[in-house]
């Protein structure tokens, strides 16, 4: 068994800050709920990996009001799936939506672009430890038609925390998490703070749920990649899909960044904890962010006071002591300093190349392929 995440900073919990018993356990069944927005392309497969289970489970899709085919594709499946058909509202709304319907012990949010393999419900079920409230495992990424394996998310997946999430939260307001189709809830443990807020969390609704979660209880993280990531050019993820390009996507990750800052400070309220009085300064994704945006866009400053050099020194300390590889690591840092040395124009291509795999020229492209193969024993 793994154990407890390392300690961040000089925070340390109160000694009376144990856990109630909120997790889910012995969890019997489990719901899937798959929340849509105009992906009628995939929407039917995600429905498809969520009947497929070789343990049943309920399967809810929520429609968040598109305008393409997806109500036809899900009405298809007739009674073997609840559907609900609303209007748009966003993320947040939807997944308010599905979990009112929702009857069963441990809750997943599958988005509906991406899948489940066929043991994910089972897995969960059977490895499922008594405190757990919030469940994680890596998703095996593929291309838009799933028929080619890209690579696996989070890469290396024991990025992902497992254990007693409070401390780095209450440090930086963050944790090792993966993104929503990588996530099971207990749904005891998420009622109490249901419903989202759903005009603040109009998208990346995730954010809420796994702060809320890791105040609550315990993380726990299987290494078994239980459901594929589906890489199409339109994820949320994805830094250069936004139309406004590269800038716009660092913008909207700072958005949903400070909006997670926040959410950390209400429930650390909530539950009598104090967070770091400068929460988010020692979170290395966040400081990249920040630093990226102003070096691709001069004028752009996330937060009052940001200058180059220093985001860049900040930076530079942060990731060094982050959870990834050594040798991210130093690509990292390596990028984040040439970027800051050179002109606007080298610092935009050089960000292109780091978020967008695609673009980098076949020469780079043979060298991180190389340097990713392990070397032999």
């Amino acid at each position: 068994m793994l154990g407890p995440i390392a300690p961040v900073g000089n925070i340390e919990l109160p000694k009376d800050a144990a856990y109630g018993p909120t997790g889910a356990v012995s969890p019997r069944s489990a719901s899937i709920i798959i929340n849509n927005y105009n992906y009628g392309q995939f929407v039917g497969q995600a429905i498809e990996s969520a009947l497929g289970q070789t343990h049943p489970a309920q399967v809810i899709a929520v429609d968040d009001g598109s305008t393409d085919d997806s109500r036809a594709i899900i009405a298809r499946f007739g009674s073997r799936v609840r559907a609900i058909f609303k209007p748009n509202g966003g993320h947040g709304s939807a997944m308010n939506e599905g979990f009112a319907a929702a009857t069963g012990d441990i809750v997943l949010f599958l988005d509906s672009d991406d899948l489940l393999r066929t043991n994910a419900i089972s897995t969960l079920l059977s490895q499922w430890q008594p405190d757990t409230v919030l469940a994680q495992y890596p998703l095996t990424i593929v291309d838009r038609d799933g028929a080619t394996v890209l690579g696996i998310h989070p890469d290396p997946p024991s990025r992902l925390a497992h254990g007693d999430v409070r401390v780095e939260l209450l440090k930086t307001g963050s944790f090792g998490v993966n993104v929503t189709s990588g996530l099971a809830f207990s749904r005891r443990a998420l009622a109490p703070v249901m419903p989202i807020p759903a005009d603040e969390f109009w998208d990346a609704a995730d954010g809420y749920l796994v702060r809320a979660a890791g105040f609550i209880g315990r993380v726990q993280r299987l290494d078994e990649p239980l459901g594929y990531y589906r890489r199409h050019g339109r994820n949320d993820s994805d830094m250069c899909a936004a139309a406004g390009g590269l800038a716009e996507g660092l913008r909207k990750k700072i958005r949903w960044t400070q909006r997670e800052l926040k959410i950390t400070r209400h429930f650390a309220t909530q539950h009598r904890l104090e967070v770091e009085p400068d929460l988010g300064e020692g979170n290395a994704d966040y400081i990249e962010l920040r630093l990226f945006l102003l070096l691709i866009d001069p004028e752009s400053r996330a937060v009052s006071g940001d200058r180059r050099f220093n985001l860049l020194r900040r930076y530079v300390i942060a990731r060094w002591n982050s959870t990834w590889p050594l040798r991210r690591r130093g690509v990292g840092i390596g990028v984040a300093v040439g970027a800051a040395l050179g002109p606007t124009p080298m610092a935009v291509t050089l960000l292109r190349w780091f978020y967008d795999p695609k673009s980098r020229p076949q020469w780079l492209q043979a060298l991180n392929r190389r340097l990713r193969t392990p070397s032999p024993s």
